[in-house]
């Protein structure tokens, strides 16, 4: 489904471009730096990936999703936020909050969470990823897709549907020194609010020192930074055991005995539902599917309200059971992965574990 952006889309653009790179605002707004990471937040390549040396620069997120009227009221405050955005020499970022506006740390994929008052509260998710190449065209249009699909809107294909994209308002890149940043607009659907508006930013500072796959990206300390929260409350089932949290992760788990128990998992990220579940029957030495055999092969189960999919996916020797649930613009991918007779055993608690979530 393409939407062509309406009048209002394109003011909203245009009010964030035009007040990236101004002049200082005169307003009194205080300074936030974001906290420093602890080991467990640093990037970790993804398992079976090559191990690479090569250095990689760190792009900046910076998104708002929320209901349409309400996002699209906070527009001018977002542009104060993005465009206060300053690195030092070492490439650590500080940026300063519009008045009234809180932040609290965060680990794995966010590494603060923004919060903006009002009815409805609305929050800006802030994150950091290293890249090899974050100017480039592709990893721009990679994460373009992403939060397409987050709005139930379809992928755009290559230069071509990039262009399109720019001419129809939803994207918009700019320069200032160094600095390279890269606006998204997009209105779409979510099941949260329907009628749903995205701002996003991805900020690129050209002479952050490169980083390599085994340093994290560098971030400013903040003593004031009050202590990390995990955003759920659940139920642990009788005999599983708290493991350590690998990147991305906000609470792990193992089950079983032996040299290789059953690892249970709550992380966050993106992609869209093919590619995932693809991911994972891969994992499990299994065949890709279609998105059709995908959707039908869907179990639904609820998670706190709402009815998340659930696939069961058995390989020869390895299970997973997965289960991606949509929340406030962030799909939640909750994993139990191991050997296919322990899955097994586990799997009435596992879906009782799911099913005790409830999110703050």
């Amino acid at each position: 489904m393409r939407r062509r952006m309406s009048g209002l889309g394109r003011i909203v653009l245009i009010v964030l471009a035009a007040g990236l790179f101004g002049c200082s605002d005169p307003d009194p707004i205080r300074q936030y730096t974001v906290a420093k990471q602890t080991p467990a937040d640093t990037f970790t390549p993804s398992p079976g990936a090559p191990a690479s040396r090569e250095p990689r620069q760190v792009a900046w997120f910076f998104k708002m999703l929320g209901p349409e009227a309400a996002v699209a009221n906070q527009v001018e405050p977002f542009a104060k936020l993005v465009r206060s955005v300053q690195f030092d020499q070492a490439g650590k970022p500080r940026w300063t909050l519009p008045e009234g506006w809180t932040e609290r740390q965060e680990s794995g994929l966010r590494l603060a969470t923004i919060e903006v008052p009002g009815d409805p509260k609305l929050e800006i998710s802030v994150m950091a990823l290293p890249s090899e190449d974050p100017k480039s065209a592709e990893y721009l249009l990679s994460n373009f897709n992403r939060w397409r699909s987050q709005l139930g809107l379809e992928d755009v294909d290559g230069a071509a549907g990039l262009q399109e994209s720019r001419d129809r308002g939803e994207v918009q890149q700019m320069e200032s020194g160094d600095q390279t940043l890269s606006l998204f607009n997009l209105s779409g659907k979510t099941a949260e609010s329907g009628d749903s508006r995205m701002l996003a930013a991805m900020i690129v500072n050209g002479s952050t020192p490169a980083m390599t796959a085994s340093t994290p990206p560098a971030v400013a300390s903040s003593p004031a930074a009050p202590a990390r929260e995990k955003p759920f409350t659940l139920t642990v089932p009788e005999g599983w055991k708290e493991a350590p949290l690998r990147t991305f992760q906000e609470a792990a788990f193992t089950a079983g005995e032996g040299e290789k128990p059953l690892s249970i998992s709550i992380a966050t990220a993106g992609g869209e539902l093919t590619a995932n579940v693809n991911r994972w029957r891969g994992q499990a030495a299994l065949p890709e599917m279609t998105t059709q055999e995908i959707n039908e092969s869907a179990k639904s189960i609820p998670v706190d309200g709402i009815d998340a999919k659930y696939f069961v996916i058995d390989g020869e020797e390895r299970s997973i059971l997965g289960v991606i649930a949509p929340r406030n613009g962030t799909q939640w991918f909750i994993k139990a992965d191991g050997p296919k007779a322990l899955a097994q055993q586990e799997r009435d608690k596992f879906e009782a574990f799911v099913k005790s979530i409830r999110f703050k």
